[in-house]
Parts: C-alpha cells; sequence; structure tokens
C-alpha cells in the first residue's frame, strides 16, 4: 500500500499501544507501482523508509506489483538506507492485458533464489537452454550424466528440489538434496512420498478451476501442439526436444 495508508496504520497502532500498554512488533511493506521505482505517492525507496522509520518497524519492505527480478534493485536501495530487517511479497511479474500472471512456479521459484544469491539449478532439455538462463539458472542438460554434471556444481548436495517430470529423473536426482523432505514434485506424487519428499496433489476441483480460468480468458495456456492419442508417441518426442515452450495436448 501507499505510504500516507502506512503512516496511518502506524498511527493507529500506536494507539492501541498506548490504551492497552503492549507493545507489539511492527511489519511494514510498502508497494513500488511500476517499472518506475516509486510508490502510488511518488516516493523512491529511500524516501517511504524515511517517512516510516519513527515507527521503528521491526522489518521493511515491498510488497505485491512486481515480480522477484524486478522488485530486486529496489529491495537493495531500501536495505541501504533502513536499520531494520527486510521482507518482500513478490508478485509473479507484472500482471498481463488479461490482469493475470505469466511467471510459472519454476521462473518466480528462480528469480527469487537470484534475490537471496543462491545458485538455481536448472535441469532441462537443450531446447530448452535459453529459457533456463534467462530466469538467472545455471544451465545443467538433462539425460545420461545428469546427476554427476549437477554434483559438478553443487558437491555437497542441494538444499531444495522442484521436480517438474516425475519418474526416473526424480528418482536419479533426489538423492542429491541434503534433506528428503525438501523434495517437492508437482507432477509425481507418488514417486516423490516414496523418496520422503511431498507432492503437490491435482484434484478434480482443482482441475475444473482451472478450466474455468482458460475458459474465460484470464490465463493463455500456450498450447504449442496437439496430437491425436493414435500419435500419441510423437507427442511424447515433442515434449523431449522443449516442453517449457509451451504445452503439448493429447487427444482423445
Amino acid at each position: 500500500f501507499d505510504t500516507l495508508n502506512a503512516k496511518a496504520a502506524i498511527f493507529a497502532a500506536e494507539e492501541v499501544f498506548e490504551e492497552t500498554g503492549l507493545i507489539l512488533p511492527v511489519m511494514i511493506s510498502g508497494t513500488i507501482t511500476d517499472l518506475s521505482g516509486r510508490t502510488l505517492s511518488g516516493q523512491t525507496p529511500t524516501a517511504f523508509w524515511h517517512s516510516i522509520a519513527h515507527a521503528r518497524p521491526l522489518t521493511v519492505g515491498l510488497n505485491c506489483a512486481l515480480g522477484a527480478d524486478a522488485m530486486r534493485p529496489h529491495l537493495a536501495e531500501l536495505s541501504e538506507v533502513a536499520d531494520t530487517l527486510i521482507c518482500a511479497y513478490p508478485n509473479a511479474g507484472l500482471p498481463n492485458e488479461m490482469g493475470a500472471y505469466d511467471e510459472t512456479p519454476a521462473l518466480m521459484a528462480a528469480q527469487i533464489g537470484k534475490v537471496h544469491e543462491f545458485t538455481v539449478i536448472g535441469v532441462a532439455g537443450n531446447a530448452d537452454r535459453k529459457l533456463v538462463e534467462s530466469t538467472g539458472a545455471t544451465f545443467i542438460e538433462s539425460g545420461d550424466g545428469t546427476v554427476d554434471r549437477v554434483r559438478q556444481v553443487a558437491p555437497e548436495g542441494v538444499d531444495l528440489i522442484v521436480d517438474l517430470v516425475g519418474g526416473q529423473p526424480l528418482r536419479d536426482l533426489a538423492p542429491l538434496a541434503k534433506n528428503p523432505q525438501n523434495v517437492i514434485s508437482t507432477v509425481d506424487e507418488t514417486t516423490v512420498q516414496e523418496l520422503g519428499g511431498a507432492g503437490i496433489q491435482r484434484t478434480t476441483e482443482a482441475l475444473e478451476k482451472i478450466t474455468d480460468v482458460i475458459k474465460y480468458g484470464l490465463v493463455d495456456p500456450h498450447v504449442r501442439a496437439r496430437f491425436p492419442l493414435a500419435d500419441a508417441q510423437q507427442a511424447v518426442a515433442a515434449v523431449e526436444t522443449g516442453q517449457l515452450a509451451g504445452k503439448v495436448v493429447v487427444e482423445p
């Protein structure tokens, strides 16, 4: 929200603290409304901090509007002037013309990792190399020798694995995780649970909601190719040459 709202909230909180005698930690976040790098009232992150610093907040940061990558320089500016902890609540990028968000969970995770200066590794087919590298992740080609190539980048193992493929690739890479509980799969709940990790369950209710979102044009699933069931083998080949460039659909 904007600075005036924040200052009003600070004033109200301090009134309650005085009335009750109970002082609680205060967390404050502002919104950079667009790529100009300013709040709705035109303040820079530095000016925003000086406007609310008197509240001695436990944390100060930025929320929504921008994705993690675009938010990063503004968080850096804020961290240079604020004498407290920094917090951030990024969106999945800027909203598109339909009001929806185009960044995938994998892309957003990579960008948040960059903000925290983590080493983010993206395992994918060579056709997706440019896409992986565009997120700031270190590209590792999938296939024979993948585990060894990942170990060269992370010899002590990895802190988190987010799986988008499942099956044998998941089984091969899971032992690289320092903690099995930090292996997450969005596609293979059965296998990841066998390995001690966690799966994201895909329910009928969730599928219906996604279908409605697509039906009303709020999200474009970017279908790259459609195949009849009889040509399922060709669909698999298309996926292996670069699924991230768009969805491949097999129709009955």
